[in-house]
């Protein structure tokens, strides 16, 4: 069954381009309409003729609908993370940095991330910063002991005067000195920066080692931090039960979205007078689709379901 739906590509490729036409292939559906129409809206952009095959299957949804439920937590597991935002949040400011680990720890797992933070964002209990490297470690440069100090930002000038200067002063040539991201965001100037403090700090290495005060050591690959400026400081099992239930919702709705495009494929009519029908159109356009070449409207075209 697979060499003949290859063998029936390959035909249906060489016999288009053959043509001279564009050809936009869809394998594996879409998520929703909106993703359909935004694919199929990519060819005919230049004014030629274009087509568009969409090789559908209905079991090519079970994966994505799988997908989408599994990133539904039990609120065990959000009311365990939610404790670990607590127990990582600064005294000295309303700012969690957890550690990349903390998520293991919890019972999430890399692909369920960035939907517990979209969740965190949706509930107002936290917004995430851009996740950055755990450490910073880096060795004298070449340049360490000049005096004056070169312009530097304020940034930069904390991190060298209170992290690296005296530390090279004591220490060994070639000795790398390692600093935890998470303690520099603790103290100001780094701590007004909330979330943001670590893209910050490492922003400011960047800035020692154009100045050539320090060489940056590149030699460990160092766990993430992911940084939250808390919003809502509730207690943890409150905080869990909101969050756990924010993304139950929030997949019953991608499901619905699914299912909709779903019901799409398998229904008869005009593929584009459909479209219109859901994301609506100007009336000039009731010409074209009146003079429709989909795969539906013209049936003899090769294999159906062509938009």
């Amino acid at each position: 069954m697979r060499a003949l739906f290859l063998a029936y590509l390959l035909f249906s490729l060489v016999l288009f381009l053959a043509r001279g036409l564009y050809v936009r292939l869809i394998q594996s559906g879409a998520r929703s309409l909106a993703e359909y129409a935004q694919q199929v809206g990519r060819g005919g952009r230049d004014g030629e003729d274009a087509y568009c095959l969409c090789f559908y299957n209905p079991s090519d949804s079970q994966g994505i609908r799988r997908s989408i439920e599994s990133a539904v937590l039990t609120t065990s597991t959000t009311t365990a993370l939610m404790r670990k935002v607590a127990e990582r949040t600064t005294e000295r400011g309303p700012t969690s940095f957890l550690h990349w680990a903390d998520f293991h720890r919890a019972g999430i797992d890399d692909d369920n991330t960035d939907a517990v933070l979209a969740a965190l964002c949706r509930t107002g209990l936290a917004l995430a910063g851009k996740r950055q490297p755990a450490r910073i470690s880096a060795m004298k440069g070449p340049k360490w002991t000049i005096q004056p100090l070169p312009a530097l930002s304020r940034f930069a000038l904390a991190l060298w005067t209170d992290r690296f200067q005296t530390a090279f002063a004591s220490g060994k040539l070639n000795v790398a000195v390692r600093c935890d991201v998470r303690d520099v965001c603790t103290v100001p100037p780094f701590l007004e920066m909330g979330a943001g403090g670590p893209t910050v700090v490492h922003d400011a290495l960047e800035d020692l080692a154009a100045a050539k005060l320090v060489d940056i050591d590149y030699s460990d690959d160092y766990p993430l931090v992911q940084p939250l400026a808390v919003l809502d400081r509730q207690d943890a099992r409150a905080a869990g039960r909101l969050l756990s239930k924010s993304m139950k919702s929030a997949a019953a709705q991608q499901l619905a979205v699914l299912d909709e495009a779903l019901d799409f494929m398998e229904a008869d009519g005009c593929l584009q007078r459909r479209l219109c029908d859901v994301f609506g159109a100007p009336d000039d356009l009731d010409a074209a689709v009146e003079s429709c070449r989909c795969g539906m409207c013209e049936p003899a075209t090769i294999g159906a379901g062509f938009a």
